[in-house]
């Protein structure tokens, strides 16, 4: 039954049975595992995976140094920091693909029964993983000095010089080169004017105020100042008898009478009797007082 399992698997079974056995060992350990269906499958498995790793890495660093180039064609003067990166970044693609694919090499040889082979590649991948990281850290190095010691007024003007084409004298007059072109033919004057023109408007106007005023105040001003006061005020009040109609001074005149005297303050009477004799008071005010006080000899 042995022997019929055996010669199932190998295809066959002929003399001792141990001898198919070690034939198997032998194919394993004797190097000739690879002409075995599923050794072979393996290792076209594996160029595969290689092939694509490789492919995948020329594609990606391709296109990192058609970016790095592209943006040094337009600024020369940021080759050395933008070149660095881009070394930088294509070492770490190639280290993948050379750990991937060196990683992948080991196991074939570890199928085919190939030990020396095994070493080999593992020992290959290591020194992948030493050299490159030593060449990284150059690359950082260098990026690193470009930036520390770099004047950075000198990498603006670069950069300013990159976009316009060239600077020649002062960077300033460049920065106002652009301006103006930005500006397209704008007249300084015309934007002053249109600014100042609402502003003169607002000033004219009032000046009309003004002036309005002072004519007003001058036409007020030109009689005495209370008979234009007078002027402006008539009152009308009661009717019949008593009726009192004109300005604040017929007015004051009706309330407070007149008087008429040469007697100096203090002097008597020349012509004998009281000094209230002299006095005369307008009909309208001893009306008034005859109907207060009955008659005016109460005073």
């Amino acid at each position: 039954a042995v022997t019929d399992i055996i010669g199932g698997i190998t295809g066959g079974v002929g003399g001792n049975p141990l001898d198919a056995v070690t034939d198997i060992i032998g194919g394993i350990t004797g190097g000739d595992l690879a002409n075995n269906p599923i050794t072979g499958a393996i290792q076209t498995g594996i160029d595969i995976l290689q092939g694509v790793e490789s492919l995948k890495t020329e594609i990606i660093n391709t296109g990192i140094n058609t970016v790095a180039d592209t943006i040094i064609s337009a600024v020369p003067q940021v080759e050395h920091p933008v070149g660095d990166l881009a070394d930088l970044g294509t070492l770490s693609f190639e280290t993948s693909r050379d750990t991937v694919n060196g990683t992948l090499e080991a196991i074939s040889d570890l199928s085919g029964g190939d030990l020396s082979g095994v070493l080999e590649s593992a020992t290959g991948v290591v020194g992948t993983l030493i050299n490159n990281s030593s060449s990284a850290a150059d690359i950082l190095q260098h990026i690193t000095n470009d930036f520390a010691f770099g004047n950075p007024i000198d990498i603006a003007t670069g950069v300013i010089d990159g976009i316009t084409g060239s600077i020649s004298g002062s960077p300033l007059g460049s920065i106002s080169e652009i301006i103006t072109n930005i500006g397209n033919g704008f007249d300084s004057g015309d934007v002053i004017s249109g600014i100042a023109q609402p502003i003169q408007t607002g000033i004219t106007n009032a000046n009309l105020a003004i002036d309005t005023l002072q004519d007003n105040l001058t036409n007020l001003a030109s009689d005495s100042t209370f008979e234009t006061i007078d002027s402006l005020i008539n009152v009308n009040l009661g009717g019949g008898d008593y009726h009192i109609s004109g300005s604040v001074d017929s007015i004051l005149n009706a309330i407070t009478g007149t008087v008429s005297s040469t007697i100096a303050v203090g002097e008597p009477n020349p012509n004998g009797g009281s000094v209230t004799d002299l006095i005369s008071l307008p009909s309208q005010l001893t009306s008034l007082t005859d109907n207060l006080f009955s008659s005016i000899n109460h005073f």
